[in-house]
C-alpha cells in the first residue's frame, strides 16, 4: 500500500530515434530498433550517458522476451507498471504525427531530470536490494504500428518508467483497510456499507494508530526493533493535520481542579481560595516598587495544568539565609529538599512514597550539580526580575492586587515548540503588599501561543493560597537518607528531583524535546508534517505532566508513557466499544441469593487466577475497531469451554465482528456483550485458527464455511455492585465479562499495580474486559485481575489490576459470564495449542 497522496505514472520512453519514427510513418516494412532518445523540438536532446542507459535497459529486456508476442507483452506489462494515474497512453496517438509529439513530450526538460534521475538511483537500489524512491522496475513495451489490408505492423520499443507523483486523497470509503479512525465531529458521516443484507459501520479514515504490524505499509518506518512490551507503532494519519489541529484545540480539559488520582488519603478540596491575613494595605495607583522573593517564607498552594487536566497541592518551606528548601506534593506522599553542601555544589533530593508493591517502600532520588544563582532562589515561584508593572486587577475578596507581566517569544523549533512551530509564552503575576510594603504573591500564571495550534496551547497556573514570612526550622529542611530513605538512586534528570522547577521556567522544558524524540523513537512514530508533530508533542508533554503528579500521589498503581501517550481522546475512544442497551433475550438467573454470597465467598481461596488453571489465552489486540464486546466475550468462552473440556482453544472473535449482525450486534461500532451471547448461543463460535485473520474491519460473515468448537446455552447476569459474587462467579464458574470506563485517565495510563481512582466513573460502561481472577491488595482491601484487548505492550503484559473494594471503573457495575456444558462442545481442532498469529502486537506473549 503505497502513501497516501501518491501514485505511479507511467512515463513511457520511446526509444526509437525520429528517423526511425519517421520511416514507421512511411511503413516500410523496415524493423524498429532501439537508438538514442531525440528531441523533435530543438534543444531538449538527452545526453549521451542517460540514451546509452536507456539502450541497454530496452536490450536486456527485449531480449529475455523476444519470444513473446509484442502485442500481448506490451499489454500485459504496461498494465502492471501503469499502477494508479497513468501517462495518456500511446495508444491514442497512432498517427506519425501524435508519435513525434509524444517523442517531443518525453524530452521535456522536466522529463529530462526525472529519467536522468531514475537511472541513477536505479542501478544504485539494484546493488544494494533496496527498494528506492522509485519503486518499481522499468518495463520495456513493443507497441505495434500500423497494420492491416494483409500487411504486417511495425514496432515502435518503448521503456516505460513509473515515477511517484502527487496526487489527491483518495475519499474514506476507497480506504481498502482503515488504520486510523475519527473524530466524530470532524468528519461528514460516510456512507454506511452492507455486508451480508447488514449495514455495516461505515470505514472511517482518521484517527488512531495503535501498535500493530501493518502488512502493507503506508508510509516508511525507522529500524527501530520493538521489545515484547514495546512494539513498533506506525504512525499513519489519512486526513491533514489541519484536522489533528483542530481536534487538539476541541478537546476539552474534564476536571483540572482534581489531582491525577482521587485516592482514600488524597487532600481535601485541593482548590481553594485562602485570605491572607497579612494586614494588606490599600493598594496605591502609582507604580509601585519592583517585585522581589528574597525573604525567607511558608507557602501553601496548588499548580492546575488544565491541559494535562489535574491540580496538585503543595507546601513550600524556603530559608533565604541559606537557599535551603522543602516542597511537600500531594499532602506529603512526595517531597523535594534543595540545599547546598560545604564542597560548593547543591544536592537535591526527591523522597517519595511507593505503595504499588506487597510493602510501604520510601524511594529516594538524588542529584549533585554545580551551584548557580538559581539553585538558592524560593521554589515554586518565577524569577522576578523580568516582570514589569501592568496595573492592578480586582480580587475575588473585592481588594485590588497589582499585576506584573513579561512576554518571550521563540523562532521556530525554539523555547519547547516542535519544528517550524514558534511559541509565545504569556507570563503574569499577582501580587499584594504587606503592611510593610513587601510584595506577597497570589497567583501566578503562563500561558503559551503555537504558530501553529494557536492561542493558548499550553498553561499553567499556581495559587498561592497562604503565604508567611517566617523562617523555617532547619531540621525541617534536612532529609537523613539513611533513615528516611528505603532505596536511594541518582540521576541526572532535574525533573526527577525538582518537579515544581518545570513550571517557574521563562519558557518551555527542554526535557520534552528530548522527551518527542526518545518516544518517536521507542514506538516507531513517523509524523505527517510539522503540524501533527506539534500536536503529539503536546500531547505527550500533557500525558508526562500527569503520569509523573499521578506517580507523586502514592497510590497503589504506577503510571507510565505508553503508545496511547500522544493520542487524542477522541482516537483512543475506538479502543473500546460498548454500547448500553437492554438485553433482547431474558438472560439466565445468577444461581445464588444475595444474602447466601458472602457464605459462599468466604469459602473461596484468597487469591485466584484463571490463568495458573491454563484457561486464559495470549492477549489480542483489537487495533482502531469497536470490538472490545467481541473479545471479552470470547475470551470469558474459552475460559469456559476449557473448564468443560479441558482444551484451551483459542476462539475467534473475528467472527463475531463478521456475523454478529445477526443477533443485533454492531461490527466496528460499538456493542453491549449479551448481542454476543445471542449469536454464540444460535451459531456457535469456530477456533481462532480456523477462521479469518483479525482485521480491524467487517468483513463478509463466512461462519457457514467453518464448523463452530462450541455452543452456549446463553449468559448470567451477575449480581450487580456486589464483591463477593463477582469473586464467586469468576472462581465457580469461568471468566467474568466486566464493563468498565476505559477512557478514565488512570487506565489509559496504568503499567502496574493496583489502580484506584475515584476519578473513574463507575457508571460509564464504555468497555468491555474479562475478569479473570481476584486477590487480597493488602490491608486495602480486594482486587480484580482483567485481561484486556490492548495487546500486550498495555499494563501488566496486556492485564491491568483494578480495585474492586471501591468500584474503580465500575468493575463491579455489571459482570456476566456464559454458560456452557458439556454437550454444547461440538469439537476439539487438533491444532489447539494456544499460538498467536506471529504479527499480533507485543509477539503474542502467551499467558502460561
Amino acid at each position: 500500500m503505497r502513501a497516501p497522496g501518491a501514485a505511479l505514472l507511467a512515463l513511457c520512453i520511446s526509444l526509437a530515434t525520429s528517423a526511425e519514427i519517421r520511416k514507421l510513418q512511411s511503413f516500410t516494412g523496415q524493423q524498429a530498433g532501439p537508438a538514442a532518445i531525440e528531441g523533435a523540438q530543438a534543444g531538449t536532446a538527452q545526453p549521451d550517458a542517460t540514451l546509452a542507459h536507456a539502450r541497454r535497459q530496452w536490450h536486456a529486456s527485449h531480449a529475455s522476451h523476444a519470444s513473446h508476442d509484442s502485442r500481448k507483452t506490451g499489454i500485459g506489462r504496461q498494465s502492471r507498471a501503469s499502477i494508479g494515474r497513468a501517462a495518456p497512453s500511446p495508444f491514442s496517438l497512432p498517427s506519425g504525427a501524435g508519435l513525434a509529439a509524444r517523442s517531443a513530450l518525453v524530452v521535456d526538460n522536466r522529463w529530462s531530470k526525472i529519467i536522468q534521475e531514475y537511472m541513477r538511483t536505479g542501478e544504485t537500489s539494484a546493488m544494494s536490494g533496496m527498494a528506492g524512491q522509485f519503486p518499481q522496475s522499468p518495463v520495456t513495451v513493443d507497441l505495434p504500428v500500423g497494420g492491416g489490408n494483409g500487411r504486417a505492423p511495425e514496432t515502435l520499443p518503448v521503456l516505460v518508467l513509473p515515477i511517484p507523483v502527487p496526487v489527491q486523497q483518495c475519499p474514506a470509503n476507497y480506504i481498502e483497510r482503515p488504520i486510523s479512525q475519527p473524530l466524530k465531529h470532524e468528519q461528514p458521516a460516510p456512507q454506511p456499507v452492507v455486508v451480508d443484507n447488514h449495514v455495516a459501520p461505515p470505514p472511517v479514515p482518521f484517527g488512531i494508530v495503535f501498535p500493530n504490524r501493518v502488512s502493507e505499509p503506508a508510509r516508511p518506518v525507522n529500524n527501530y526493533l520493538p521489545s515484547d512490551r514495546e512494539p513498533s507503532s506506525q504512525t499513519v494519519s489519512l486526513v491533514s493535520s489541519q484536522q489533528l489541529i483542530e481536534a487538539f484545540r476541541a478537546q476539552q480539559p474534564r476536571s483540572p481542579e482534581l489531582p491525577p488520582l482521587v485516592l482514600p488519603h488524597s487532600p481535601k478540596n485541593v482548590v481553594t481560595r485562602g485570605l491572607l491575613d497579612l494586614g494588606r494595605r490599600i493598594l496605591g495607583q502609582g507604580e509601585p516598587p519592583k517585585l522581589s522573593f528574597d525573604r525567607s517564607m511558608m507557602m501553601k498552594g496548588h499548580l492546575t495544568v488544565p491541559k494535562a487536566d489535574y491540580t496538585e497541592p503543595y507546601t513550600a518551606l524556603y530559608d533565604a539565609d541559606s537557599g535551603m528548601n522543602r516542597v511537600d506534593m500531594h499532602g506529603g506522599t512526595s517531597s523535594s529538599y534543595r540545599a547546598q553542601v560545604p564542597d560548593g555544589t547543591t544536592l537535591r533530593v526527591m523522597k517519595s512514597l511507593d505503595r504499588t508493591g506487597e510493602k510501604e517502600m520510601r524511594r529516594c532520588v538524588m542529584m549533585r550539580s554545580t551551584t548557580g544563582q538559581t539553585d538558592r532562589a524560593p521554589p515554586v515561584l518565577p524569577d522576578p526580575k523580568p516582570f514589569s508593572f501592568a496595573g492592578y486587577v480586582d480580587m475575588e475578596d473585592g481588594q485590588k492586587a497589582e499585576k506584573w507581566a513579561y512576554n518571550v517569544s521563540g523562532g521556530p523549533g525554539e523555547m519547547g515548540g516542535a519544528r517550524d512551530e514558534a511559541l509565545t509564552y504569556r507570563h503574569e503575576m499577582h501580587v499584594t503588599r504587606d503592611k510593610d510594603g513587601y510584595n506577597i504573591p497570589l497567583r501566578y500564571a503562563v500561558n503559551v501561543d503555537s504558530s501553529t495550534l494557536g492561542p493558548n496551547s499550553d498553561s499553567y497556573e499556581h495559587q498561592y493560597t497562604r503565604v508567611e514570612q517566617a523562617t523555617p526550622q532547619l531540621q525541617d529542611l534536612r532529609i537523613d537518607m539513611d533513615l528516611e530513605c528505603d532505596q536511594v538512586e541518582e540521576t541526572e534528570d532535574m525533573a526527577k528531583v525538582d518537579p515544581m522547577r518545570e513550571y517557574t521556567l521563562p519558557e518551555g522544558d527542554e526535557r520534552h524535546n528530548e522527551g518527542i524524540l526518545s518516544y518517536a523513537s521507542k514506538f516507531a512514530r513517523k509524523f505527517i508534517d510539522s503540524g501533527e508533530e506539534a500536536v503529539r508533542k503536546n500531547l505527550l508533554m500533557q500525558t508526562t505532566r500527569f503520569v509523573e503528579s499521578a506517580n507523586r500521589q502514592a497510590g497503589t498503581a504506577k503510571m507510565g508513557l505508553n503508545f496511547l501517550a500522544d493520542r487524542l481522546l477522541s482516537e483512543v475512544e475506538y479502543l473500546t466499544g460498548v454500547v448500553v442497551s437492554k438485553d433482547l433475550r431474558p438472560s439466565e438467573p445468577f444461581p445464588y441469593l444475595r444474602n447466601q454470597l458472602r457464605d459462599v465467598a468466604d469459602k473461596l481461596i484468597d487469591r485466584f487466577d484463571w490463568r495458573s488453571q491454563d484457561a486464559v489465552t495470549h492477549v489480542r489486540y483489537q487495533n482502531a475497531c469497536k470490538a472490545c464486546w467481541a473479545f471479552a466475550v470470547t475470551a470469558a468462552i474459552e475460559g469456559a469451554l476449557k473448564v468443560q473440556s479441558g482444551k484451551l482453544v483459542p476462539l475467534s472473535e473475528k467472527a463475531l465482528v463478521d456475523c454478529g449482525h445477526k443477533t443485533g450486534a454492531n461490527g466496528c461500532g460499538g456493542t453491549w456483550p449479551s448481542r454476543a451471547y445471542d449469536y454464540v448461543r444460535d451459531r456457535g463460535l469456530p477456533s481462532l485458527g480456523e477462521y479469518r485473520k483479525y482485521e480491524p474491519k467487517v468483513d463478509s460473515c463466512e461462519d457457514d464455511r467453518v464448523t463452530p468448537v462450541t455452543f452456549i446455552r446463553g449468559h448470567v447476569n451477575v449480581t450487580r455492585n456486589n464483591i463477593a459474587a463477582l469473586k464467586v462467579a469468576i472462581a465457580k464458574h469461568s471468566p467474568t465479562v466486566v464493563t468498565v470506563d476505559g477512557l478514565c485517565y488512570s487506565f489509559l495510563r496504568y503499567t502496574s499495580g493496583v489502580l484506584q481512582d475515584e476519578r473513574c466513573s463507575r457508571t460509564a460502561e464504555n468497555h468491555a474486559v474479562t475478569a479473570v481472577g481476584y486477590g487480597p491488595n493488602g490491608l486495602n482491601g480486594i482486587y480484580f485481575t482483567l485481561k484486556n484487548s490492548w495487546g500486550t505492550s498495555f499494563g501488566e503484559n496486556g492485564f491491568i489490576r483494578v480495585h474492586g473494594t471501591s468500584n474503580t471503573a465500575g468493575v463491579l457495575t455489571r459482570p456476566s459470564y456464559p454458560v456452557l456444558k458439556s454437550e454444547d462442545v461440538r469439537r476439539i481442532p487438533e491444532s489447539d495449542v494456544d499460538d498467536p498469529y506471529q504479527d499480533e502486537v507485543g509477539g503474542g506473549v502467551k499467558t502460561r
